[in-house]
C-alpha cells in the first residue's frame, strides 16, 4: 500500500505531521524536508535581527536542529498557533539562550579566568560569539543581571565571614544584584559603608580587577588589601551552584 504524499504547501499541516509518533519515519522526515525551507527561511530572518553575520553557519545549523528536535518531539500544536509563529518563538528563545551564556562567559559577574588557568576562549566559545545590536543587548544584560541565586547558594553565602569579605567578594565578582536588595542594604548598613553601596558607577566595570580599584578608593582601602582578599576567599564562589553552572557551560 502506498503511504500518502505530505502536503506540499502547508507549513502547519507538515509540522504536524513531524510531530505524529503514529505515522512512520518515512513519512515524517519526509514532511521535515519539505518544511524545512521555512524553518530556514524563518531561522535567517531571526538570526539578522539578533546581528548575525554569514560567518555564523554553525549557528544556524545548531538552531535548525533544535526546531527540528522541538517538531519531532511533538511540540508544535497546530490547535494553538501558527507554525511561522511558533517556530520564531522556539527560535528566538534558543538564541537569547546562547547570548545569555555568552555574555555570562564574556562580561558579567565574575571573571572565570580568575577562577581557572584558561587564558582564552574555547574554539567552541568564538565560534558562538556575535554581537546583537545595541537594543537587545542592554535587554538581554538586564534580563541576566536580574536573575536572582538560587536559596541555596544564598544560604552558603549568608555564612561567609566576616560580612566585610563576603560583601566585598560579592562586589568584585559582580554577584550583588542578585541578593535580595533588602538584605544586601541590611548587611551594608551593619558595616556602615556609604550608600548606595557600590557606587554606580561601579555597574560598569567588567572585571575584578577594575572593580578592585574602584572598591579600594570607595572604602579607603588600599588596593592590595582588596588583592588579598579577592585572592584568599575567591575560593568560595566555586562552592555556589551558580557558578558551577558558568563553568561547565565555559567547558
Amino acid at each position: 500500500m502506498t503511504e500518502p504524499t505530505p502536503p506540499l504547501d502547508d507549513p502547519n499541516a507538515l509540522a504536524a505531521i513531524v510531530g505524529d509518533s503514529s505515522q512512520s519515519m518515512s513519512i515524517r522526515n519526509a514532511a521535515y524536508e519539505k518544511l524545512m525551507p521555512t524553518v530556514e527561511k524563518i531561522a535567517k530572518r531571526v538570526l539578522q535581527h539578533f546581528g548575525w553575520s554569514n560567518d555564523q553557519e554553525d549557528l544556524l545549523n545548531e538552531g535548525l536542529m533544535h526546531v527540528r528536535l522541538q517538531v519531532q518531539e511533538g511540540k508544535f500544536d497546530r490547535t494553538r498557533s501558527n507554525f511561522t509563529i511558533w517556530c520564531k518563538t522556539v527560535l528566538t528563545n534558543f538564541i537569547c539562550d546562547q547570548i545569555r551564556k555568552q555574555k555570562r562567559h564574556q562580561h558579567r559577574f565574575i571573571s572565570l579566568h580568575s577562577l581557572s588557568d584558561k587564558d582564552k576562549d574555547s574554539d567552541e566559545q568564538q565560534r558562538l560569539r556575535f554581537d546583537p545590536p545595541d537594543r537587545i543587548r542592554n535587554d538581554l544584560e538586564n534580563l541576566i543581571r536580574n536573575e536572582m541565586l538560587s536559596e541555596s547558594d544564598l544560604m552558603k553565602i549568608r555564612r561567609w565571614k566576616p560580612l566585610s569579605h563576603r560583601v566585598i567578594i560579592l562586589v568584585l565578582a559582580d554577584l550583588w544584584p542578585k541578593i535580595p536588595e533588602t538584605e544586601w542594604q541590611q548587611w551594608v548598613n551593619e558595616l556602615d559603608w556609604p550608600s548606595p553601596f557600590p557606587p554606580q558607577q561601579m555597574q560598569y566595570l567588567n572585571e575584578p580587577t577594575e572593580r578592585a580599584a574602584a572598591l579600594a578608593e570607595t572604602l579607603g582601602m588600599k588596593r592590595n588589601t582588596i588583592d588579598q582578599i579577592w585572592h584568599r576567599k575567591k575560593r568560595w564562589l566555586i562552592d555556589l551552584d551558580y557558578i558551577r553552572m558558568l563553568r561547565e557551560d565555559d567547558s
